[in-house]
């Protein structure tokens, strides 16, 4: 970790500013590959954020583990900060490890305003990562029925399945999240999906 890192991550813009002017490498990486934007986006400093980008740091340089500023800043609902990675080009499908994509990670911590942007900008509502989630999928999961709403407005496959079969009704049934099987069943659920043991919704709920 370097000072521009650490400063980054702790929304020091005055210290930001300071090492930017005394040539401190923007896009210098700590062993678990985060650089100062991936530090200030995930802290959600949108000011810091600002002096980075304008230095040109790499807005799309990935962790270790794949994440990216985007994809910190969606999971934790740092919208101000979406924005201006966005503004600037950041890949609104890049993928971590999983493959989650920060429309699917933001769907499933419901962060409504940062799903907002996200389908705004064009991210693609029916991707899915390695296990078969998609943003719908996840958001059903955690019970998020305004991010549903979301979703579903925008032409969400409703019926998607995991690679085990379940669906977002059968993980909405399981979890008893009932607004939301309210909203999947209104919009044309299938309620006889089977998971891959052959259980249904209403098996399993």
């Amino acid at each position: 970790t370097t000072p521009l890192i650490v400063a980054s991550s702790h929304g020091r813009v005055d210290a930001v500013d300071r090492l930017i002017a005394a040539g401190a490498e923007v896009n210098a990486k700590s062993d678990d590959g985060w650089t100062p934007l991936f530090t200030a986006a995930s802290g959600g400093h949108s000011e810091v954020v600002d002096r980075l980008l304008a230095a040109r740091a790499a807005i799309n340089a990935a962790a270790k583990n794949g994440a990216t500023p985007l994809y910190m800043a969606a999971q934790k609902g740092h919208v101000a900060v979406m924005d201006r990675l966005m503004a600037a080009g950041a890949d609104v499908e890049s993928k971590y490890q999983d493959g989650t994509t920060p429309l699917i990670v933001a769907s499933s911590h419901g962060r409504v305003d940062a799903v907002d942007r996200l389908i705004a900008a064009g991210a693609e509502v029916n991707a899915k990562s390695d296990d078969g989630w998609t943003p719908l999928f996840t958001a059903a999961s955690g019970g998020h029925s305004e991010v549903v709403d979301r979703l579903l407005a925008a032409r969400a496959a409703i019926n998607a399945a995991a690679k085990n079969g379940a669906t977002p009704l059968y993980m909405a049934a399981q979890k008893g999240h009932v607004a939301v099987m309210d909203r999947l069943m209104a919009a044309g659920a299938d309620v006889e999906s089977k998971y891959q043991d052959g259980t249904t919704p209403l098996i399993v709920a």
